[in-house]
């Protein structure tokens, strides 16, 4: 399970979807666009931001994903050798070899 982005210890329904907002932002997050386009004050949002972590987990959140990029990219790398080996063996075995 994904802790850092689940609901905090204490973390309010509107605080987590606040701090969903805040993350599918992208690069160019702020606390306050996250308070723009919920309607609420910037100061509620940054001590939310402050109480529940939002910049660590977004960080972890980012160290997840580039773990899950790294063992992609390596499987795939697995795999391309796996089908080199074997179109090699199959071409080997045409040729009578």
């Amino acid at each position: 399970m994904i802790t850092h982005l689940n609901n905090s210890r204490g973390e309010s329904n509107k605080a987590f979807a606040a701090f969903s907002l805040y993350l599918s932002l992208g690069p160019e997050r702020s606390t306050a666009e996250v308070a723009k386009k919920l309607a609420k004050s910037e100061q509620l949002i940054r001590r939310w931001s402050a109480k529940f972590w939002w910049t660590d987990r977004v960080a972890a959140h980012g160290a997840h994903l580039a773990i899950i990029e790294r063992e992609a990219v390596e499987a795939v790398a697995r795999r391309r050798r796996r089908n080199g080996k074997n179109a090699k063996r199959s071409c080997a075995k045409r040729n009578g070899r």
